[in-house]
């Protein structure tokens, strides 16, 4: 299968993000980022109030990487039927799994020690990088915007569902943080691996939605597979 260039530019900068993610964990154990870590910690525990504490607890419980999983599954049912894509299902699945794949390997291949136990809120006992609570959350979310950019004919739902998918991809991992159980530079090599995956997986989409909609009829010729074929052609 040839890939126009739009999808070769996603896939690039899907794997651009996952190396990225991979060169940051090499780096975790340098003192100024150590350093850094440790700072942004500090401010993180310091907000922490009585009232928002158990908020941010049920929070990071309903998007646990199990829980994405099943809420990916879901929206990808939802979506392949009202998009009448059946690869829909196939993209949201394979986001999650492999997403999940290299956040393990990453994990087993770093073995970082989380935050002391004293700054825990709930408990946790694997390894710290990349944080998995950051990446089920990012993949999703971003999975969740590729497909409706890609498929829906409007803007609005497309908003809608950015808008909401941000909320998420912004603050499960923020919520690590509070909760003490990560540092901040696993919560961003998560967000780096749930976006690298969603775009690297997306030639399994097709593109019939907005993003190919509203591009000026030349810029679509030359972006889409159709436009390429025809210059092929020539």
């Amino acid at each position: 299968m040839r890939l126009s260039i739009l999808t070769r530019w996603m896939v690039l900068t899907g794997v651009l993000l996952i190396v990225l993610a991979t060169c940051l964990g090499l780096l975790v154990h340098w003192q100024v980022i150590v350093d850094g870590d440790g700072e942004v910690l500090e401010e993180f525990v310091e907000s922490r109030r009585s009232w928002g504490t158990p908020t941010v607890q049920l929070f990071t419980s309903l998007f646990n990487p199990l829980a994405a999983v099943i809420v990916s599954l879901l929206v990808g049912i939802a979506a392949t039927l009202r998009f009448r894509q059946w690869r829909v299902f196939a993209y949201m699945a394979a986001v999650m799994v492999l997403s999940t794949a290299i956040t393990q390997g990453l994990k087993h291949a770093f073995v970082r020690n989380r935050p002391a136990v004293m700054w825990h809120l709930v408990e946790e006992t694997d390894f710290s990088f990349p944080s998995g609570h950051s990446t089920a959350a990012v993949a999703l979310s971003s999975a969740v915007i590729v497909v409706w950019v890609m498929l829906s004919a409007k803007w609005k739902p497309v908003a809608v569902v950015a808008v909401a998918a941000a909320v998420i991809a912004i603050g499960i991992p923020a919520s690590r943080l509070y909760l003490g159980v990560h540092w901040f530079t696993d919560t961003a090599a998560g967000a780096m691996v749930g976006l690298g995956t969603a775009l690297l997986v997306s030639p399994l989409l097709p593109r019939t939605g907005v993003m190919v909609s509203h591009w000026p009829s030349r810029l679509r010729r030359w972006m889409t597979d159709k436009g390429k074929h025809a210059r092929q052609l020539r």
